[in-house]
Parts: structure tokens; sequence; C-alpha cells
């Protein structure tokens, strides 16, 4: 899965619904797929830096996908490192 369906899923949109469904989907095996950790990173830049979405609610999205440890979370990098990443991230968007 690329990073931009997961940026469609964290704000209100016409196509929200089905962004949200098909990852949740996804998350819980009931479709096959993957989303890259680095994908979550990348969907985290795209809202803040390029739609200026609250930093704060991006990173609460993306770390109740991240917490579900769902095998389908693809582990290029670890899960752990992932939420660091995005606690670094959303620091200094904060500023």
């Amino acid at each position: 899965m690329d990073a931009c369906i997961l940026v469609v899923s964290l704000f209100k949109n016409p196509l929200h619904r089905y962004a949200t469904e098909f990852v949740s989907e996804v998350l819980e095996q009931r479709r096959r797929a993957l989303i890259p950790l680095t994908a979550v990173v990348g969907a985290f830049h795209v809202a803040t830096r390029h739609l200026r979405l609250p930093a704060d609610d991006v990173k609460e999205a993306l770390r109740g996908m991240l917490e579900t440890r769902s095998p389908a979370l693809y582990l290029y990098v670890l899960v752990d490192d992932v939420l660091d990443a995005l606690e670094k991230l959303w620091r200094k968007e904060e500023r």
C-alpha cells in the first residue's frame, strides 16, 4: 500500500470513507496487502507538510494504526523506530 491511501484516510474528503475502510480491511487481514512502515512516515510528512493537517491529530491516527501491530504492517523497519520517528517529526512540526 502506498502512503497516498493512508493520507486520504486521515482527513475528511470524498474518498475518506473508502480509504479508512480499505486500511481497516488490510489491518484486519481481510484484504491481501501490506503497509510498509516507511509509508506511514511518508503519510505523516505529506499530511503535515503539504496538506497542513494538525500534526497532533495525524500522529495519533497513525499511532493507533501502528499499535494494532497487524501482520499487514511490513516490517522493513521496526514499528518502534517508526513510532520514535513520528514523535520526533511531530515535535519538529509543533515548533
